[in-house]
């Protein structure tokens, strides 16, 4: 079921079974202020204020049909109003009911009376204040019955709070009800006596469901005396509230004319149907001392699963209740707020789903300046320059009898930013069109440039005219573009250059010295930082041949037979394969094209060194540092990278096939749209890697950590996962076959979004809190695996080997266990509710406490020698012969 709502609207969906029908009841509440023109408060603060006041495990509301509207009440009770500071009177009317009540400052009974109150300012009105005791079924938390122990001295400390006609008289004749007004627990004797009888008849003909005799007014929180008539409409009557605010002796109002509805796509015959539910005001509670109410709907749609597993979609919302908007206008919200596109545009546009011109709270403390923004001096500048050159432009257009406005664009045609998030689909809209404007101007621009271009040159020198071609792509605004579509042109060592000599172009022009912008070892770092994360954006580097790469081989082998340091030179293009240059520093070098193959590179530290499309077939790189080096189209077949360190490289395009990675440390690193295959990273570690796009075949994995590790969109074959272990971590949209997970460890991990894992082997592996929710996992083998809390709801364990398998307390609901091997299993407390049994072997498995319900079966589903005590199977699907008692 996928919730769409305001931010100022809660919902609480709770599906209930009545008669052996299936119904939802929808539950929608608003948080509002007490006023005149009530303003709706973001849905999220209302959880902290709730536990404020009533405390952490207090209930809103327990989602059920309420048949009799009600109001509560809860707060204080003040003496501010009146010179007498030992009682006052509080009183709440609404509508036709009043109730009243005396509330008095602390008092005891002593010596056969009771002592005189004690001042206060504010008492609370709540049911520890009130007639009550631990041996009270009606009120268990109050006073007045139980003599407490204070100073070592047994008194009877006597109720704050009392209906105002019935005050207490003494201990033998106390009031006959605790006096309050607000919400009863449920657990309370109020409350429980209208649950209904839950006996042998009901076991056998409704469980789970309600009992038949249950009295509906179970489900109403208020004391019977603030109940409406069945018929009565709470929405629109006056209310007023007398000495429940600190500075407002009365308060009086209206409550909200509003009513609330739900548009539900329930899945029905293999199709979608929409319905309209009402959703009626039954409770209004009020806060008086923070001037705010909690507004509760309630309304009932008949469902075919009594899980609600058939509705798809739920969407409440709140009107006017004479101002009511059509279905249709509820069908197009829907729709803009499920467009994968541009749904999220509308997540906090609440006027779409809420009564027109409600005033509406911020949905957080300064939603209102948020888009404010104070410009830096280097915009400020920037602006200034371009005001500057408009002005002069306009100028230029009076002197030529022209209107600059006419020919000239806006200083800033952006649009404003929204002041409120509500605003942001009409800022987007508006941004959309001002960028389809650009684009089609660009277009046009494009188009002109072309024919000019095409008419003037001669048809010996028309080669731009396909670079033109080539650009039109980028103007398509539906297009994305990843890769530049020109393939580059200059190496970086032509762009360095050129921008080197830009300085000294402009001084050998003006004459004299170019101030330090930026000093020179500031840019030197700036260049090797865009070097090292876009290498591949320049044109591949020349390869060194003859007497160039022999000079800068024994240069090579100069300096490591000295220093070992080759820090930040430029080795671009070099031959150094075959040489054995362990444990030396290539630290932030450029070794772009360099061919290292069959080379000894361990211990080397390659930090930030650029090895782009470097040859290092056969080349051992173990033990070296390469934190945040580019390997970006390299040749790296046959290479090895044992307990390497490998965080923060570049990968893209890199060929690893064949590769020794075992024991190597990655971390921190993207890799993209790359295939690789017979690999090893056996022991390896990796620490937050996305994998997204690789193919991944008959690579090894034994023994590897992962954590917070996620595989998207990818394609895995034959990989071996023994003994691995894996922490956080997430395949989505994976096409996987044949993945061996035999002994690993897998904690808090998710399988999402049409992964498949048929076949894959998870023997005596331990799986704890793991998520396989709706996965198919057809003929893979669990055999003496442990599943911890760990999720396979709906999910297809068709042909699987689940023998021995340590399941318990996790979750089969709806799991399709057709043919499945669960012999000598440990399912207890596991939840099978649901399942799909047929043919499934249970022999020999411990079911104690599991949950069996209305589950599938056949002649085929064996449980012989199963444990089956409190074994749950009621109510039954279908009664197989396996199951005959």
């Amino acid at each position: 079921m996928k919730i769409i709502k305001p931010m100022r609207l809660g919902v609480l969906p709770r599906p209930f079974t009545w008669q052996k029908k299936h119904f939802l009841c929808v539950t929608a509440y608003a948080h509002a202020t007490l006023s005149p023109n009530p303003q709706l408060l973001n849905e999220q603060g209302l959880w902290p204020m709730l536990a404020n006041e009533l405390g952490e495990t207090s209930v809103l509301d327990l989602g059920l049909p309420k048949q009799y509207p009600e109001f509560l009440v809860s707060g204080f009770g003040y003496t501010h109003h009146q010179q007498d500071k030992t009682r006052c009177a509080v009183s709440a009317r609404v509508a036709h009911i009043e109730k009243r009540l005396t509330v008095f400052g602390d008092r005891y009974w002593i010596a056969g009376g009771a002592s005189a109150p004690a001042p206060f300012d504010a008492m609370p009105l709540d049911w520890t204040h009130a007639l009550g005791g631990a041996g009270c079924a009606t009120n268990p938390l109050g006073r007045g019955i139980d003599a407490d122990n204070i100073g070592g001295q047994k008194v009877l400390r006597l109720p704050n709070v009392e209906l105002a006609g019935e005050l207490y008289q003494s201990p033998g004749r106390p009031p006959s009800a605790p006096a309050g007004m607000g919400p009863i627990d449920l657990a309370w004797q109020q409350r429980q006596s209208r649950m209904g009888v839950h006996d042998q008849s009901w076991f056998e003909n409704d469980f789970p469901g309600l009992a038949r005799s249950m009295d509906w007014r179970a489900w109403n929180a208020a004391p019977d005396d603030q109940h409406f008539p069945a018929s009565f409409e709470l929405a629109g009557v006056p209310y007023t509230l007398r000495n429940l605010h600190p500075e407002h002796p009365v308060l009086s109002g209206t409550i909200p004319d509003w009513v609330g509805r739900c548009l539900v796509v329930k899945r029905q015959d293999g199709k979608h149907i929409t319905a309209d539910i009402d959703l009626r005001l039954t409770t209004a509670w009020f806060f008086p001392h923070r001037l705010e109410s909690v507004l509760i709907y309630h309304g009932v749609v008949e469902i075919g699963q009594d899980d609600a597993h058939d509705v798809v979609q739920l969407m409440p919302a709140l009107e006017h209740r004479h101002a009511k908007r059509d279905h249709a206008h509820f069908l197009k919200v829907l729709a803009q707020r499920l467009d994968a596109k541009t749904g999220s545009h509308y997540a906090f546009r609440d006027g779409d789903l809420l009564p027109e011109g409600v005033a509406l709270g911020p949905l957080f403390p300064g939603e209102e300046t948020m888009f404010d923004k104070v410009p830096g001096p280097l915009e400020r500048n920037q602006r200034q320059r371009m005001q500057n050159e408009r002005d002069k432009s306009a100028h230029t257009a009076r002197d030529e009898g022209l209107d600059p406005d006419e020919i000239l664009p806006p200083m800033d045609a952006a649009p404003e930013l929204p002041r409120r998030l509500e605003e942001l689909p009409q800022f987007m809209e508006k941004v959309d069109r001002l960028h389809a404007a650009d684009m089609e101007e660009a277009r046009a621009a494009l188009a002109r440039t072309r024919g000019e271009m095409a008419s003037n040159l001669p048809p010996e020198h028309q080669g731009p005219l396909a670079m033109l071609d080539q650009l039109a792509p980028l103007l398509d605004s539906d297009t994305g573009v990843t890769r530049p579509p020109l393939a580059p042109t200059h190496s970086f060592a032509e762009f360095s250059a050129s921008h080197a000599g830009m300085a000294s172009e402009a001084e050998s022009f003006s004459g004299t010295p170019i101030p330090e912008i930026i000093p020179a070892a500031e840019l030197k770092s700036t260049m090797h930082r865009m070097y090292l994360h876009g290498a591949t954006s320049f044109a591949p580097a020349a390869v060194l041949v003859g007497e160039a790469a022999r000079r800068m081989r024994e240069q090579v082998a100069a300096i490591y037979a000295g220093t070992r340091d080759f820090a930040g030179l430029d080795l671009t293009g070099a031959d150094l394969s075959g040489m054995d240059l362990r444990n030396a520093n290539f630290g932030r070098a450029m070794l772009e094209s360099a061919d290292l193959r069959d080379a000894k590179l361990d211990g080397c530290d390659f930090t930030e060194a650029v090895l782009a499309r470097t040859s290092l077939a056969g080349a051992s790189f173990a033990h070296a540092r390469c934190d945040g080096a580019s390997l970006a189209q390299a040749d790296a077949r046959y290479a090895s990278f044992a307990h390497a360190v490998l965080n923060k490289c570049a990968w893209e395009e890199a060929r690893l096939d064949h590769g020794d990675f075992s024991h190597a440390q990655i971390g921190d690193v993207m890799l993209t749209e790359m295939q690789i295959a017979s690999a090893s990273f056996e022991g390896a570690r990796f620490f937050s890697v996305t994998f997204y796009k690789i193919g991944l075949r008959n690579c090894s994995f034994v023994q590897a950590h992962f954590e917070k590790c996620v595989f998207i969109e990818g394609r895995q074959e034959d990989l071996c996962f023994d003994r691995a272990t894996l922490q956080d971590c997430a395949w989505v949209t994976t096409d996987a076959a044949r993945l061996s997970f035999r002994g690993s460890v897998l904690r808090t991990c998710a399988v999402t979004d049409k992964t498949a894992l048929d076949e894959a082997d998870f023997t005596d592996a331990q799986l704890s809190q793991c998520n396989f929710r709706e996965i198919s996992m057809q003929r893979a083998n669990f055999s003496g695996a442990t599943a911890a809390i760990t999720d396979f709801s709906e999910a297809n364990l068709t042909g699987a080997n689940l023998q021995r398998m340590n399941a318990s307390g996790s979750f089969f609901t709806r799991s399709i266990l057709v043919a499945c091997d669960l012999r000598d299993a440990n399912l207890i407390g596991a939840s099978l509710q649901k399942a799909d049994l047929r043919s499934c072997d249970l022999r020999g498995a411990n079911l104690f406490r599991a949950d069996l319900a209305q589950t599938l079966g056949d002649g085929g589903t064996l449980f012989d020698q199963a444990y089956l005590e409190q074994t749950k199977f009621l109510p039954r699907l279908v009664l197989d012969t396996a199951l005959a008692d």
